[in-house]
Order: structure tokens, then sequence, then C-alpha cells
């Protein structure tokens, strides 16, 4: 197995610190020059997040609802917060509508969004999903579904969630830590309009030169929503759950063309 991610690769930890990963820079450089490498927020077709300035109240081409999420821009361990009015010191801040997990994951941890981590790639034969899983929120994420210190869980390629891996003890689990709620065999509603979203967001921001990205997407009690792309995300719960994207061939031959210098 070979994994791009040097946190995939690493024997399992109770470190509550995340460690670097190399390929993740690297790959950053190589796809998207003009980004930095600790993970630029890239806008998407619908609730673009804009940082926010005292006196707007304009989201991409919306008001912003009395309910909202705001979170740092830049924070490393970003730390969100649920707010009912726009705070007036709110500068390089991140701002959303605040979105309601559809059914089948709201009945799993209420508490936040959990939403659905997928990797995209754009090579001359087109957009190409290369891996996913779903993140899952917990007792120490907040309203966010913070990866590190939580679980992610894989996904068939129908939609249908299974077993989730913690992300520092690496042990597998059926349910949720926190609320004992089974989680594999759950149902994905709109699985293949979450697929389509990553590849017709991929198309929109490869021609702007960006070429690889991990979307963080939602199905809510509205649909499918986008929330951002990490251009310079981590892969390491996607190859944990989806599997090593050393081994996809397509993968490899994307990053050699992009002359990313692979780990092996």
């Amino acid at each position: 197995m070979r994994f791009l991610s040097d946190r995939a690769r690493t024997l399992p930890g109770l470190s509550l610190r995340r460690p670097e990963d190399r390929i993740r820079s690297r790959i950053a450089q190589a796809c998207n020059p003009g980004s930095a490498a600790t993970g630029d927020k890239l806008q998407t077709e619908r609730f673009v997040p804009e940082p926010y300035r005292p006196g707007s109240f304009l989201l991409g081409d919306a008001k912003i609802p009395e309910r909202f999420v705001c979170k740092p821009r830049y924070d490393v361990e970003p730390k969100a917060l649920f707010v009912e009015q726009v705070p007036h010191e709110c500068s390089d801040m991140l701002v959303q509508p605040r979105l309601f997990n559809a059914p089948y994951a709201e009945q799993v941890w209420p508490y936040s969004l959990n939403t659905i981590r997928v990797l995209t790639l754009v090579d001359d034969d087109g957009p190409y999903v290369a891996g996913w899983c779903h993140y899952w929120g917990h007792s120490q994420s907040g309203p966010i579904d913070r990866w590190w210190g939580g679980i992610a869980s894989s996904i068939s390629g129908a939609g249908v969630l299974g077993r989730s891996v913690h992300s520092q003890h690496r042990n597998r689990l059926d349910d949720h830590p926190d609320s004992d709620v089974r989680i594999n065999g759950l149902v994905i509603p709109l699985w293949w309009n979450v697929l389509d979203a990553a590849r017709k967001s991929a198309r929109n921001i490869a021609e702007a030169g960006v070429t690889w990205c991990c979307w963080d997407i939602a199905s809510t009690t509205e649909g499918v929503r986008v929330l951002e792309g990490n251009s310079a995300g981590y892969v390491d719960a996607v190859e944990l759950c989806h599997g090593p994207l050393g081994d996809d061939p397509r993968v490899v031959a994307f990053l050699h063309r992009a002359g990313v210098r692979l780990p092996w």
C-alpha cells in the first residue's frame, strides 16, 4: 500500500498534536501555484465564504441570515461559533449561513454540520474523483466536524457508510464514539449529487489553474451544499477510509506530470 500522506503512514498514537504532512505542501505548490501551502479556502458557486467586514451584510449575492457560522479564516485549528447576530469585531473571518444536517447525519451527531470530504483532480481527461470519506463532529470539535481528534467513515461507491477510523488511535468503529449511534450501514441521500457537485466545482476552479482540491460537501435539509474547497487539504482521512492514493494509477500519473516528488 502506497500512502501519499505522512499522517496516514504513521503509527497510531495518542498525541493531540497534529503532525505536518510534507506531501500536502508539494501538491499545493505544484497544482495551485498561487495558493499558500497552509490551506487556501476556495470560493464555490454557492454560499461563498467571505471575510466579514463591519457594516457588510452580504454573502455572495444573498444577505446573511440571522443564524450563521463564523470562524477564523487562517486558524490552523479553526474554532467556529454559531451566532445569532453579526459580531462587529470580526475581521478575517469566514461567514456562512448555518446549514442543517440531513436526517441520516442529524441522528448520529446533531451538534455540528457533518460533511463529506471529496478529493478531486483535473487532468487531460477532465475532473476525476480520487477518493472520499465522511467527517463527523465530536465532543471536542464544537460546531464543526474537525477530523483531528475525531473519526471519519468510509463510504461505498453507492453512498453507503461503512466502518469509521479514529484519527489518533486508528481503531475501527461501527458506532459514533460519543453518541453511540450506529454509522455503519447508513445511506447518504443524494450521493450522486455530492459527487456531481465535486466534479462541477473541480471543473470550475481548474480554469483558474487549481487542479487538485479537497471539497467539504454536506447533504443538508436544503439539499447538497458545497461549503468550501481546500487546495492544500489533508488527505490522510481519505486514504485511511477510501484507500491509499498511491495505489491509484491515475493519481500517480497526475502527480508525476505535475512534478510532485512522491514519498516512495
